[in-house]
C-alpha cells in the first residue's frame, strides 16, 4: 500500500511539472514561464507593456526579463487567433499591422507555439536557440527572414 500511495504521489508531482498547463496541454503564458524555470532561466515579469502593446488583437504583451535579454509574450485563447495575428507580423518582424518598428536591443525573432506569440529581441545565440527548440523555428524576424 505505501508503494502505491508513494507511486501516486510522484505521478501528480510529475505531471504537474509538465511544461503545458493547460487542459489541452497547449503551450500558453504560465507553461511558457515554468518552461524557464525548468531550464534554469531565471526570470522578471514586469508589469508595463514596453513594445507592441496591444497591437494584436485580443492580447496585451507580457513582458519578460531573463537575464540580460527581453522577451516579449502575447497569450490568445485559440490557435486560430495566434495564427491569424502571425500573419500581420512581416517577415522581416520590423512591421506589425503597418505600424513599423526600430528595434534598440538587436534584430527582433518571432515564435508561436499553441496559444503564445513570442518575441525576443537580441542576439543571444543560445536564446534563440531555446526558443526555436521548444516554440519551433521563427515565423518572423532576423532568423525567419535569412531562411
Amino acid at each position: 500500500m505505501k508503494r502505491f500511495v508513494f507511486l501516486v504521489s510522484f505521478l501528480s508531482m510529475i505531471f504537474s511539472l509538465a511544461p503545458c498547463s493547460s487542459a489541452n496541454n497547449e503551450m500558453d503564458y504560465t507553461a511558457f514561464l515554468a518552461l524557464l524555470t525548468k531550464h534554469g532561466y531565471s526570470y522578471q515579469e514586469l508589469e508595463e507593456p514596453l513594445v507592441l502593446g496591444t497591437v494584436f488583437s485580443a492580447s496585451a504583451e507580457k513582458p519578460i526579463v531573463v537575464g540580460n535579454d527581453f522577451l516579449f509574450v502575447w497569450e490568445f485563447d485559440t490557435n486560430e487567433l495566434v495564427e491569424n495575428n502571425a500573419e500581420l507580423v512581416r517577415k522581416d518582424g520590423y512591421a506589425v499591422e503597418n505600424k513599423n518598428f526600430s528595434w534598440t536591443h538587436g534584430p527582433p525573432h518571432f515564435f508561436k507555439k499553441d496559444r503564445i506569440i513570442v518575441m525576443y529581441q537580441g542576439v543571444n545565440e543560445q536564446m534563440i536557440d531555446f526558443l526555436a527548440e521548444f516554440l519551433g523555428d521563427p515565423f518572423a524576424g532576423a532568423r525567419a527572414a535569412a531562411g
